[in-house]
Protein backbone atom coordinates (compact mmCIF):
# COMPACT_ATOMS: atom_id res chain seq x y z
CA UNK A 1 0.00 0.00 0.00
CA UNK A 2 0.82 3.46 -0.21
CA UNK A 3 1.36 3.89 3.57
CA UNK A 4 3.47 1.15 3.87
CA UNK A 5 5.56 2.57 1.27
CA UNK A 6 5.90 5.96 2.81
CA UNK A 7 6.00 4.47 6.10
CA UNK A 8 9.47 2.05 4.21
CA UNK A 9 10.68 5.60 3.41
CA UNK A 10 10.92 7.30 6.80
CA UNK A 11 11.94 4.07 8.65
CA UNK A 12 14.75 3.75 5.80
CA UNK A 13 16.17 6.92 6.01
CA UNK A 14 15.99 6.94 9.68
CA UNK A 15 13.23 9.75 9.68
CA UNK A 16 11.63 11.21 12.94
CA UNK A 17 8.90 9.07 14.27
CA UNK A 18 8.06 7.19 11.51
CA UNK A 19 4.63 8.77 11.65
CA UNK A 20 2.75 10.60 9.31
CA UNK A 21 3.36 13.91 11.07
CA UNK A 22 3.95 17.21 10.03
CA UNK A 23 7.18 17.93 10.82
CA UNK A 24 8.32 14.38 8.93
CA UNK A 25 8.03 16.55 5.62
CA UNK A 26 10.18 18.84 5.91
CA UNK A 27 12.27 19.94 2.98
CA UNK A 28 15.61 18.62 4.15
CA UNK A 29 13.58 15.22 4.73
CA UNK A 30 11.91 15.13 1.72
CA UNK A 31 15.23 15.60 0.25
CA UNK A 32 16.75 12.63 2.26
CA UNK A 33 14.02 10.68 1.18
CA UNK A 34 14.52 11.56 -2.73
CA UNK A 35 18.20 10.59 -2.56
CA UNK A 36 17.30 7.30 -0.84
CA UNK A 37 14.47 6.11 -2.46
CA UNK A 38 16.36 3.67 -4.48
CA UNK A 39 17.93 1.63 -1.65
CA UNK A 40 14.54 2.17 0.30
CA UNK A 41 12.90 0.49 -2.93
CA UNK A 42 15.47 -2.28 -3.14
CA UNK A 43 15.05 -3.18 0.64
CA UNK A 44 11.67 -3.61 0.43
CA UNK A 45 11.68 -5.42 -2.83
CA UNK A 46 13.67 -7.66 -1.38
CA UNK A 47 12.21 -7.90 1.90
CA UNK A 48 9.28 -8.89 -0.02
CA UNK A 49 11.13 -11.96 -1.74
CA UNK A 50 12.43 -13.36 1.58
CA UNK A 51 8.72 -13.19 2.35
CA UNK A 52 8.14 -15.29 -0.63
CA UNK A 53 10.81 -17.44 0.64
CA UNK A 54 8.78 -17.87 3.92
CA UNK A 55 5.77 -18.82 1.50
CA UNK A 56 3.83 -15.97 1.77
CA UNK A 57 2.13 -14.01 -0.34
CA UNK A 58 -0.41 -10.95 -0.07
CA UNK A 59 -3.15 -13.56 0.10
CA UNK A 60 -1.68 -15.08 2.89
CA UNK A 61 0.50 -12.44 4.74
CA UNK A 62 -2.20 -11.51 8.02
CA UNK A 63 -0.24 -8.23 8.33
CA UNK A 64 2.25 -6.11 6.48
CA UNK A 65 3.83 -3.62 8.98
CA UNK A 66 6.53 -6.78 9.94
CA UNK A 67 8.04 -5.81 6.17
CA UNK A 68 9.25 -2.52 7.86
CA UNK A 69 11.71 -3.57 10.42
CA UNK A 70 13.24 -6.28 8.38
CA UNK A 71 13.51 -3.92 5.29
CA UNK A 72 14.99 -1.78 7.74
CA UNK A 73 17.59 -4.54 9.11
CA UNK A 74 18.27 -5.37 5.36
CA UNK A 75 18.92 -1.96 4.40
CA UNK A 76 21.40 -1.34 8.02
CA UNK A 77 23.22 -4.43 6.62
CA UNK A 78 23.44 -3.52 2.95
CA UNK A 79 22.22 -6.88 2.31
CA UNK A 80 21.36 -7.84 -1.35
CA UNK A 81 19.81 -10.97 -2.68
CA UNK A 82 22.79 -13.17 -2.45
CA UNK A 83 21.20 -12.95 1.01
CA UNK A 84 18.29 -14.96 0.06
CA UNK A 85 20.42 -18.15 -0.78
CA UNK A 86 23.90 -18.39 0.61
CA UNK A 87 24.25 -20.83 3.22
CA UNK A 88 25.99 -18.29 5.80
CA UNK A 89 23.14 -16.36 6.05
CA UNK A 90 20.71 -19.64 6.69
CA UNK A 91 20.37 -19.58 10.54
CA UNK A 92 19.83 -15.16 10.27
CA UNK A 93 16.77 -16.04 7.65
CA UNK A 94 15.38 -18.96 10.24
CA UNK A 95 15.83 -16.12 12.89
CA UNK A 96 13.79 -13.55 10.97
CA UNK A 97 11.37 -16.41 10.11
CA UNK A 98 10.62 -17.18 13.76
CA UNK A 99 10.31 -13.95 14.93
CA UNK A 100 8.22 -13.29 11.90
CA UNK A 101 5.55 -15.97 12.45
CA UNK A 102 5.62 -15.61 16.24
CA UNK A 103 4.49 -12.32 15.77
CA UNK A 104 1.64 -12.45 13.40
CA UNK A 105 0.67 -15.03 15.73
CA UNK A 106 0.00 -13.31 18.53
CA UNK A 107 -3.57 -13.43 19.85
CA UNK A 108 -2.96 -9.99 21.26
CA UNK A 109 -2.12 -8.26 17.89
CA UNK A 110 1.17 -7.32 17.96
CA UNK A 111 0.82 -5.17 14.72
CA UNK A 112 -2.28 -2.90 15.66
CA UNK A 113 -2.30 -0.22 18.54
CA UNK A 114 1.03 1.87 18.86
CA UNK A 115 2.23 0.99 15.69
CA UNK A 116 4.60 4.11 15.05
CA UNK A 117 6.33 3.83 18.28
CA UNK A 118 6.96 0.53 17.90
CA UNK A 119 8.29 0.57 14.64
CA UNK A 120 10.73 3.27 15.83
CA UNK A 121 11.77 1.36 18.88
CA UNK A 122 12.54 -1.90 16.50
CA UNK A 123 14.76 0.79 14.13
CA UNK A 124 16.85 1.79 17.39
CA UNK A 125 16.91 -2.05 18.87
CA UNK A 126 18.45 -2.74 15.21
CA UNK A 127 20.96 0.22 15.09
CA UNK A 128 22.65 -0.33 17.91
CA UNK A 129 22.72 -4.39 17.92
CA UNK A 130 26.04 -6.13 16.53
CA UNK A 131 25.52 -5.85 12.51
CA UNK A 132 26.53 -9.54 11.59
CA UNK A 133 22.88 -10.92 13.14
CA UNK A 134 19.26 -10.08 12.67
CA UNK A 135 18.87 -9.12 16.71
CA UNK A 136 15.82 -11.48 17.46
CA UNK A 137 16.29 -11.86 21.17
CA UNK A 138 16.88 -7.94 21.70
CA UNK A 139 14.21 -7.81 19.54
CA UNK A 140 11.63 -9.04 21.53
CA UNK A 141 12.92 -7.82 25.06
CA UNK A 142 12.26 -4.58 23.31
CA UNK A 143 9.14 -5.71 22.92
CA UNK A 144 8.01 -7.38 25.83
CA UNK A 145 8.72 -4.02 27.22
CA UNK A 146 6.29 -2.62 25.06
CA UNK A 147 3.46 -5.02 26.44
CA UNK A 148 3.89 -6.93 23.10
CA UNK A 149 5.58 -10.11 24.39
CA UNK A 150 5.77 -12.86 22.16
CA UNK A 151 5.31 -15.54 25.24
CA UNK A 152 2.33 -18.00 24.21
CA UNK A 153 0.24 -19.10 27.37
CA UNK A 154 -1.34 -22.47 27.01
CA UNK A 155 -4.56 -20.97 26.56
CA UNK A 156 -2.70 -19.13 23.35
CA UNK A 157 -1.47 -22.83 22.54
CA UNK A 158 -4.90 -24.49 22.67
CA UNK A 159 -6.34 -21.97 20.92
CA UNK A 160 -4.11 -22.00 17.84
CA UNK A 161 -5.01 -26.14 17.56
CA UNK A 162 -8.38 -25.25 16.57
CA UNK A 163 -7.99 -22.38 14.31
CA UNK A 164 -10.52 -22.23 11.22
CA UNK A 165 -10.19 -22.78 7.87
CA UNK A 166 -10.01 -19.15 6.15
CA UNK A 167 -8.62 -17.62 9.19
CA UNK A 168 -6.04 -15.10 9.20
CA UNK A 169 -3.42 -17.01 11.21
CA UNK A 170 -4.04 -20.51 9.61
CA UNK A 171 -1.46 -19.82 7.16
CA UNK A 172 1.19 -18.74 9.65
CA UNK A 173 0.86 -21.52 11.91
CA UNK A 174 0.81 -24.20 9.33
CA UNK A 175 3.75 -22.74 7.50
CA UNK A 176 5.80 -22.40 10.73
CA UNK A 177 5.18 -26.29 12.26
CA UNK A 178 5.14 -27.44 8.30
CA UNK A 179 8.41 -25.57 7.10
CA UNK A 180 10.49 -26.21 3.61
CA UNK A 181 7.97 -25.45 1.06
CA UNK A 182 9.24 -24.68 -2.51
CA UNK A 183 8.01 -20.80 -2.50
CA UNK A 184 8.18 -20.99 -6.60
CA UNK A 185 4.84 -23.29 -6.02
CA UNK A 186 1.82 -22.23 -5.13
CA UNK A 187 0.95 -23.45 -1.51
CA UNK A 188 -2.80 -24.33 -0.48
CA UNK A 189 -4.54 -24.58 3.11
CA UNK A 190 -6.10 -28.31 2.34
CA UNK A 191 -8.66 -30.37 4.25
CA UNK A 192 -7.36 -33.88 4.82
CA UNK A 193 -10.84 -35.48 4.81
CA UNK A 194 -12.41 -32.68 1.69
CA UNK A 195 -15.32 -31.10 3.33
CA UNK A 196 -17.65 -32.16 0.33
CA UNK A 197 -17.60 -35.27 2.55
CA UNK A 198 -19.60 -33.61 5.07
CA UNK A 199 -22.78 -34.03 3.32
CA UNK A 200 -25.20 -35.46 5.56
CA UNK A 201 -25.88 -38.19 2.69
CA UNK A 202 -22.44 -38.85 2.37
CA UNK A 203 -21.88 -39.56 6.00
CA UNK A 204 -25.22 -41.18 6.57
CA UNK A 205 -23.51 -43.56 3.54
CA UNK A 206 -20.63 -43.97 5.79
CA UNK A 207 -22.65 -44.87 9.05
CA UNK A 208 -22.02 -41.40 10.70
CA UNK A 209 -24.59 -41.16 13.53
CA UNK A 210 -27.14 -38.59 12.49
CA UNK A 211 -26.29 -36.90 16.61
CA UNK A 212 -22.97 -36.55 15.65
CA UNK A 213 -23.52 -34.80 11.81
CA UNK A 214 -23.35 -30.80 13.50
CA UNK A 215 -19.98 -31.93 15.26
CA UNK A 216 -18.60 -33.44 12.34
CA UNK A 217 -19.05 -30.44 9.73
CA UNK A 218 -17.74 -28.35 12.81
CA UNK A 219 -14.32 -30.68 12.92
CA UNK A 220 -14.30 -30.61 9.23
CA UNK A 221 -12.99 -27.03 9.15
CA UNK A 222 -10.54 -26.57 12.03
CA UNK A 223 -6.99 -26.86 12.37
CA UNK A 224 -6.67 -30.62 12.96
CA UNK A 225 -8.41 -31.29 9.32
CA UNK A 226 -5.95 -29.17 7.63
CA UNK A 227 -2.41 -29.30 5.72
CA UNK A 228 -0.34 -27.04 3.35
CA UNK A 229 -0.65 -28.95 0.11
CA UNK A 230 0.89 -27.74 -3.22
CA UNK A 231 -1.68 -26.24 -5.11
CA UNK A 232 -1.49 -28.74 -7.87
CA UNK A 233 -1.84 -31.82 -5.90
CA UNK A 234 -4.69 -30.62 -3.92
CA UNK A 235 -6.26 -29.41 -7.73
CA UNK A 236 -5.90 -33.37 -8.27
CA UNK A 237 -7.11 -34.49 -4.99
CA UNK A 238 -10.43 -33.12 -4.91
CA UNK A 239 -13.02 -34.94 -3.30
CA UNK A 240 -11.23 -38.41 -2.96
CA UNK A 241 -10.68 -39.97 0.40
CA UNK A 242 -7.31 -38.98 1.77
CA UNK A 243 -6.46 -42.92 2.37
CA UNK A 244 -7.03 -43.26 -1.22
CA UNK A 245 -5.35 -40.48 -2.55
CA UNK A 246 -2.45 -41.09 -0.81
CA UNK A 247 -1.89 -44.65 -1.32
CA UNK A 248 -1.93 -43.50 -5.13
CA UNK A 249 0.34 -40.57 -4.43
CA UNK A 250 3.21 -42.86 -2.74
CA UNK A 251 2.40 -46.41 -3.47
CA UNK A 252 4.99 -48.24 -0.95
CA UNK A 253 3.80 -47.96 2.38
CA UNK A 254 7.55 -46.61 3.73
CA UNK A 255 6.59 -43.32 1.43
CA UNK A 256 2.82 -43.10 2.92
CA UNK A 257 4.14 -43.25 6.33
CA UNK A 258 6.63 -40.84 5.50
CA UNK A 259 4.39 -38.40 4.08
CA UNK A 260 1.79 -39.47 7.04
CA UNK A 261 4.68 -38.50 9.72
CA UNK A 262 5.95 -35.41 7.88
CA UNK A 263 2.77 -34.35 7.72
CA UNK A 264 1.38 -34.83 11.07
CA UNK A 265 -0.81 -37.19 10.78
CA UNK A 266 -1.01 -40.49 13.25
CA UNK A 267 -3.46 -42.62 10.94
CA UNK A 268 -6.09 -42.21 8.13
CA UNK A 269 -8.86 -44.37 8.96
CA UNK A 270 -11.24 -45.59 5.54
CA UNK A 271 -14.36 -44.43 6.43
CA UNK A 272 -15.68 -40.94 7.81
CA UNK A 273 -17.19 -43.45 10.87
CA UNK A 274 -13.56 -43.03 12.11
CA UNK A 275 -13.10 -39.09 11.41
CA UNK A 276 -13.65 -38.44 15.43
CA UNK A 277 -10.85 -40.68 16.26
CA UNK A 278 -8.73 -39.19 13.68
CA UNK A 279 -9.62 -35.57 14.93
CA UNK A 280 -8.76 -36.49 18.32
CA UNK A 281 -5.16 -38.16 17.65
CA UNK A 282 -4.67 -35.26 14.86
CA UNK A 283 -4.86 -32.37 17.42
CA UNK A 284 -2.78 -33.85 20.54
CA UNK A 285 -0.15 -34.16 17.75
CA UNK A 286 -0.96 -30.76 15.94
CA UNK A 287 -0.90 -28.61 20.07
CA UNK A 288 2.40 -30.62 20.86
CA UNK A 289 3.87 -29.70 17.60
CA UNK A 290 2.95 -25.78 18.54
CA UNK A 291 4.26 -26.34 21.89
CA UNK A 292 7.74 -27.22 20.47
CA UNK A 293 7.64 -24.75 17.78
CA UNK A 294 6.91 -21.91 20.48
CA UNK A 295 8.92 -23.68 22.78
CA UNK A 296 11.66 -20.95 23.52
CA UNK A 297 10.63 -18.70 25.71
CA UNK A 298 10.84 -14.10 24.83
CA UNK A 299 13.29 -12.24 27.32
CA UNK A 300 11.46 -11.01 30.43
CA UNK A 301 11.16 -7.21 29.95
CA UNK A 302 14.01 -5.20 31.48
CA UNK A 303 12.92 -3.31 34.46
Amino acid sequence: SKDLVLKAGLMLSDIGSVGFKVENFNKDNMDRLEANWQNIREALLLGVRLLAEFGFSDQTLSADSPLLPIAYYLHHRGLDEKYLTLARFASDREAIRDWLLRSLLKASGIWGSGLDTLLAGLRAVIQEADGDRFPKQEIERYMATRGKSLEFTEDEILDLAELEYGHRLTFPLLSMLFPGHDPAREIHVDHVFPIARFRKAEMRRHGVNEGSFEEFVERANRLPNLQLLVGTLNNEKRKRMPHEWIAQLHPSKKAQQAYLGGHAIPFLPESLAGFSDFYDQRREAMENLIRNSLHSESPSPRG
